[in-house]
């Protein structure tokens, strides 16, 4: 558990449970040790101030899960924990239409404006191998390889001044059959190339569409 690696955490998640149970056992063996007969009255009080002081952290925490999750905000800002109804109406017709061999990539939400320019939103792609059982070339940070690397190149194809080439270049190198883009409400100045403001390029062929998001079959002439 100690070993420098991004799942650190996680490979001590639910120690917490037996360790926690452990301190709460120990601390009141503890201070029965000091009192008895009358004296359980300090002991149960001891326990109980201890057991608030710790839970002020928790408290926090929580307060700070509910404000997120009223903003539909992750813990980590670039998830919501709720999908649009559309995002998830897309994501069954692909589990539902296409061949379970197939590779999708949902699109991350991109800021290109006012100096800034990345991708903010990844929700989609985050959830779409679990909804889909289809491969993605970019999900949850966690179980994606070079997951920086491979951001940068599915928020490039997004971008209003990467050019038909790059985009040629990126999606023969993520090898996927299928986009899924849902940023239709934007006020940054990154109008995707597909917003459907203008014609998509031959190579792309919209399959499915709803108010909240499009498919996009991949057709690239090396294939």
């Amino acid at each position: 558990s100690y070993l420098p690696t991004a799942f650190q955490r996680k490979m001590l998640q639910g120690a917490h449970i037996p360790i926690a149970i452990l301190g709460g056992v120990g601390l009141w063996l503890l201070v029965e040790a000091h009192w008895s007969g009358k004296g359980q009255v300090f002991a149960r009080l001891t326990v109980s101030v201890t057991l608030f002081l710790l839970s002020v952290t928790n408290v926090l925490f929580m307060l700070r899960d509910v404000g997120n999750y009223d903003a539909n905000l992750g813990q980590t800002r670039l998830q919501r924990p709720y999908l649009n109804r559309g995002e998830m109406a897309a994501l069954r017709w692909i589990e539902t239409t296409t061949s379970p061999t197939s590779a999708i990539q949902p699109l991350p939400w991109v800021i290109a404006a006012g100096g800034r320019r990345g991708a903010y939103d990844e929700s989609l792609a985050c959830f779409a191998p679990s909804i889909t059982g289809r491969h993605v070339y970019c999900g949850h940070w966690g179980e994606t390889p070079d997951f920086g690397a491979r951001l940068n190149d599915i928020a490039e194809l997004v971008y209003a001044t990467t050019s038909d080439n790059m985009r040629h270049v990126l999606l023969s190198k993520m090898r996927v059959d299928y986009l899924v883009y849902s940023q239709r409400a934007s006020s940054d100045a990154c109008a995707p190339f597909y917003l459907g403001a203008s014609p998509p390029p031959p190579y792309l062929h919209r399959v499915y569409s709803n108010p909240d998001a499009d498919v996009y079959r991949v057709d690239l002439p090396s294939q």
